[in-house]
């Protein structure tokens, strides 16, 4: 769908808050998230699973997702690897503001 407003999301310089892209009035019905696959070192066949909360993103770190969503803060981790626990090398990549339902339909690997 052409139609929606797409923000690009590349690797940031650290997985830290203060580096990762802050998403403000993301509307899951009509917005996607381009994914910089490249960046991140993996291919554009990459997995998504969103969890209620940091909790269940925790133990979801532990499944072989590479992009796990955080509905109640709405973060976005990149989980470097894989099935391993913890997110690897990975961490934060994007904070949506007001945890807006993010399905992998909102998401785009370029």
């Amino acid at each position: 769908n052409n139609n929606k407003n797409a923000n690009t999301i590349s690797m940031p310089k650290k997985f830290k808050k203060k580096f990762v892209d802050k998403i403000t009035n993301f509307i899951p019905s009509s917005d996607a998230l381009m994914i910089n696959s490249d960046s991140f070192g993996i291919g554009e066949s990459a997995t998504f699973k969103a969890g209620k909360n940091s909790k269940v993103v925790k133990k979801l770190a532990k499944q072989d997702f590479d992009f796990l969503y955080d509905k109640k803060k709405g973060g976005l981790y990149f989980n470097e690897n894989g099935a391993d626990k913890g997110f690897g090398e990975g961490g934060i990549i994007a904070i949506l503001k007001g945890g807006p339902d993010l399905t992998s339909s909102n998401l785009n690997f370029v």
